[in-house]
């Protein structure tokens, strides 16, 4: 499940999709993961999608609405989780690096 979403994060991957596409139900995956990642699902995608943005922030002059989507956000969702994850604005994480 975390290569399946690493290698499709732009993707809107739910609980309900990924214990789908595992074969198991929701209750059960997120238990699963729960135990061999140390955080739940959604977590680990959102730590996900805001190192590979931080990435593409640092590394392209991609605008700020396509890196977004590049990470299967929403532009204003973007700024808002990777702000609260970081601390900083896309732009100012951008700026200061």
């Amino acid at each position: 499940a975390k290569a399946y979403v690493q290698e499709r994060l732009e993707l809107d991957h739910s609980l309900t999709s990924m214990a789908e596409y595992a074969g198991v139900s929701p209750a059960y995956f997120s238990r699963l993961f729960n135990k061999h990642t140390g955080h739940n699902f959604i977590q680990h995608i959102t730590e996900l999608k805001v190192e590979r943005s931080k990435e593409l922030l640092l590394h392209t002059d991609n605008m700020i609405s396509e890196i977004a989507a590049q990470v299967g956000y929403n532009e204003r969702t973007f700024r808002r989780v990777f702000k609260k994850m970081t601390g900083y604005s896309p732009a100012n994480f951008r700026n200061q690096q």
